[in-house]
């Protein structure tokens, strides 16, 4: 859950076999207010970090 919406995120092998380098990624924007709460309970889940981030903000 992401406030009030249900969000899932699905691996597909299909996909994953056919590369398209426009989509490299999912972006999700988050208010500034609660993104350390939203943060902290992806920590909790054992979401992983593969990567730091170097652009503005959090």
């Amino acid at each position: 859950m992401a406030g009030n919406i249900w969000i899932a995120l699905n691996l597909d092998e299909k996909e994953l076999s056919n590369q398209n380098p426009d989509y490299s990624h999912i972006a999700f924007n988050v208010l500034s207010t609660e993104y350390p709460k939203l943060k902290k309970r992806f920590m909790e889940a054992g979401v992983k970090t593969f990567k730091n981030n170097t652009s503005e903000g959090h």
